[in-house]
């Protein structure tokens, strides 16, 4: 214990620079430990790299000592500091996450190092080369483009690396009062202003990187709602279509009938073979089996049922007498494409089963959906289906990858995507590839089926132009810590005069007050000094402030898309809630305008003979004014009519330059307008014109978010349609059903006038 306590007293005993050599070498041993023990753990390339670096700073740190012992400060305080600089910039090259700290290491060791060991007309380069060094390696974190490792215990890493910056910090404010005033001048003003542009840097990148992720997530989301609902329209529409076809009376007849002539079985068959020719890309097949499954007919003709989908259809017959109709989950035969089923019950006179007509689909329509998707979100964002049980249906951009389970894609445990339908965001290698390689995905789950659209983006894609700001930043912000450190360099001789009250000015900004400014004692070089620092502190505070007014900016910016978003939402849920199309053009219509503060907004639908545009819907006076005359616009003719010709949208920033805008007399205010098709299944439906009263009035968000919510409604109004075309058709059968009926009871009434017989006496009589 003598012993022990006495090593100590020698180490506490030792001049400056001996006791920090000896401490540099034993962190130089405790570190190669560390780094070996690492490697072995996690044996990788860049972990062996930096044992190897370790080893020749532990080598460099012996010789420094051996040097320092022998009275040859100078070249032992040399050889530590390029070594320090050499082993901090090797930590940014191979490891992530430990940039800030390998800075703060190398430029307080150089602070530490340099009035101990060099002569006084060297401090100040030494200062220099520590400090830029130190900020160089901060700033080059954000160029490089090596492949690096993350530390395998990233908290011992930080602890040991905290402890070494607190024991350098220690040891300088210790020796700091034996510094001569040209040191502790240049010390000042070099780390002030190194902390200042560090911190500046750092907020600006983690703020601009915070809202750009929000932003992202907020695009992700809206793409995978939208393509959920697609999806969902998909699903409704085909289920519809296959109902309106169940009831068609000649399916209803053919389905019926036990015996078949083959008049009537060409008959059914050409009708099946319509229906497949208006999707035939896609559209598998058409099938009408019996209440049994046994094949009645189907399309294509001439290809032969085999055993897989004879055995389902089997199946969905038996089902088909529950339900009316169903959505089968995905078909998966040997040596074929999958399929997706929509059953329909086929009904007999009195409403009982008599049979199923079965739709298949290529399931490459949901990839088709899916694909059309991608760059949705943002450039390089995808989509990714997948079912109930995690099966990837749809990949934006890998369909090779269908039909794998999740967790064979991401390398994920099924443990750990088990909570998935649950969450609303989440992080996923969906690209596939190595488990590092994350997405950030917004998840959102389909309507009709059990299933859930991924919407996913790499982080690095949408961080790349905060990334590029920030290499911008940094690459001004060294040129700023360059210059200021050559004009203290320069001035330092005029500065000893005023020292003190420019120190206490330089602690003042140093500890956050930028209002604070030197006292000018002269007109000379050290008065061009004090205006100089004053100069530079009102270019910081003008980056703050710039910083805040961007800030500012961008959270007016959000709030502005959340109105959009909420706006869409309404219409939305007033699509959702309305089958009337007379009040559901006019609610949209209405909504928009209130909620997009626009001067008029119209709604156009084509007439039956789609060379006319008819207004149906607009606000304000202007539009019952129009509607009362029966405002319309040949297609081809104005925004409206050109929208509509081209299926694409136009835009008129100032509506007096455009070439093909037709003015009315009812709106005299109108300065921008843009004209949106409705598009609905390939068809375009109409129009909608949105205007406003000030130029310049539509950037892309708000045509973007009202695109979107043009194309709701045409869907809308195409439901609209076909339920309404499925009501009269359901009419007539019930129409149909009636009539037979009566003619059936007075066909039995004339021929059967007796309806009962008396029994008495042992002999039968009518009544």
């Amino acid at each position: 214990m003598k012993k022990r306590f006495s090593f100590l007293k020698s180490i506490a005993s030792m001049p400056p620079h001996l006791r920090l050599g000896a401490g540099t070498l034993g962190i130089a041993v405790v570190f190669l430990l560390y780094n070996l023990t690492t490697a072995l753990l996690n044996p990788v390339w860049q972990q062996w790299a930096f044992v190897a670096i370790s080893s020749a700073f532990l080598i460099a740190s012996g010789v420094a000592y051996a040097w320092l012992r022998e009275g040859r400060l100078r070249l032992a305080g040399w050889l530590l500091l390029l070594s320090m600089l050499v082993l901090t910039s090797s930590v940014v090259v191979l490891y992530t996450n430990l940039a800030l700290l390998s800075a703060l290491v190398a430029g307080i060791y150089a602070l530490l190092l340099a009035p101990l060991t060099l002569p006084r007309r060297e401090i100040t380069l030494a200062l220099f080369i520590g400090l830029v060094g130190g900020s160089s390696i901060y700033i080059f974190d954000f160029f490089n483009p090596l492949q690096r490792t993350a530390p395998l215990s990233p908290g011992i890493a930080w602890a040991l690396a905290a402890l070494l910056v607190a024991w350098y910090a220690a040891t300088l404010v210790r020796q700091f009062p034996t510094l001569d005033l040209r040191t502790k001048f240049m010390f000042s003003i070099l780390l002030g202003t190194a902390i200042i542009i560090t911190s500046l840097i750092t907020y600006f990148i983690n703020s601009s990187s915070r809202n750009t992720t929000q932003a992202a997530q907020q695009r992700l989301t809206a793409a995978a709602i939208q393509t959920a609902q697609e999806i969902d329209s998909f699903m409704d529409g085909t289920l519809e279509l296959a109902r309106t076809a169940a009831v068609l009376p000649s399916v209803q007849e053919y389905a019926r009938d036990e015996q078949h002539k083959a008049e009537d079985t060409a008959q059914i068959t050409t009708l099946l073979e319509r229906l497949r020719a208006t999707n035939p890309a896609f559209i598998h097949s058409y099938t009408l089996v019996d209440f049994k499954g046994n094949l009645l007919a189907r399309a294509p003709a001439q290809v032969q049922r085999d055993a897989y989908y004879e055995a389902l259809d089997t199946s969905y017959a038996l089902r088909a007498q529950l339900e009316n109709a169903f959505i089968t989950p995905i078909e998966v035969p040997p040596n074929e494409r999958s399929t997706l089923a929509f059953v329909v019950r086929v009904s007999g006179e009195h409403n009982e089963p008599v049979g199923a007509l079965i739709v298949r689909y290529n399931s490459d329509i949901l990839q088709n959906i899916i694909a059309s998707h991608n760059d949705a979100a943002g450039p390089q964002s995808f989509a990714v289906l997948i079912d109930n049980n995690q099966i990837v249906l749809a990949h934006g951009v890998q369909p090779q990858k269908r039909l794998q389970t999740l967790s064979g894609l991401t390398g994920v445990s099924r443990s750990a995507l088990r909570d998935l339908p649950f969450r609303t965001f989440t992080r996923l290698p969906l690209a596939g590839g190595q488990a590092a390689v994350e997405d950030v995905v917004a998840i959102h789950s389909t309507n009709n089926r059990p299933w859930q659209v991924l919407f996913a983006q790499a982080e690095e894609t949408f961080l790349a132009p905060v990334r590029t700001q920030a290499r911008i930043s940094s690459i001004i912000s060294l040129l700023f810590l360059l210059s200021v450190t050559a004009g203290a360099f320069a001035l330092t001789n005029y500065l000893v005069r005023p020292l003190g009250a420019l120190t206490r000015t330089a602690e003042q900004v140093a500890a956050g007050d930028l209002n604070a400014r030197a006292p000018i004692f002269s007109d000379d070089e050290l008065g061009t000094l004090a205006r100089t620092f004053n100069e530079t502190t009102t270019q910081l505070q003008h980056t703050l402030n710039s910083l805040e007014q961007q800030v500012q900016e961008r959270t007016a910016t959000l709030e502005a898309r959340t109105h959009y978003l909420r706006a869409s939402a309404e219409v939305t849920t007033a699509i959702g809630t309305t089958l009337n199309v007379d009040a559901l053009i006019q609610q949209v219509v209405n909504t928009i305008r209130l909620r997009f503060d626009l001067y008029y907004v119209g709604l156009f639908l084509l007439d039956a003979t789609g060379e006319w545009a008819v207004l149906r819907a607009g606000t304000g006076t202007a539009g019952k004014k129009m509607l009362a005359r029966g405002h319309r616009i040949k297609v081809g003719s104005g925004m409206i009519g050109w929208s509509i010709l081209h299926q694409q949208p136009r835009i008129a920033q100032i509506a007096e330059e455009d070439a093909v805008r037709l003015t009315a007399p009812e709106l005299p205010l109108t300065r921008s307008e843009a004209a949106l098709p409705l598009a609905s299944r390939g068809r375009v439906l109409g129009a909608l014109t949105v205007q406003s009263s000030r130029p310049n009035a539509f950037d892309e968000d708000i045509l973007a978010i009202l695109q979107v919510m043009a194309n709701q409604v045409a869907v809308a109004l195409d439901n609209a349609r076909l339920f309404d075309e499925s009501q009269r058709a359901l009419q007539a059968a019930r129409r149909a059903f009636g009539d037979f009926t009566r003619q059936a009871w007075r066909e039995m009434l004339r021929t059967r006038p007796n309806w009962g017989y008396r029994y008495q006496d042992g002999r039968l009589t009518p009544v």
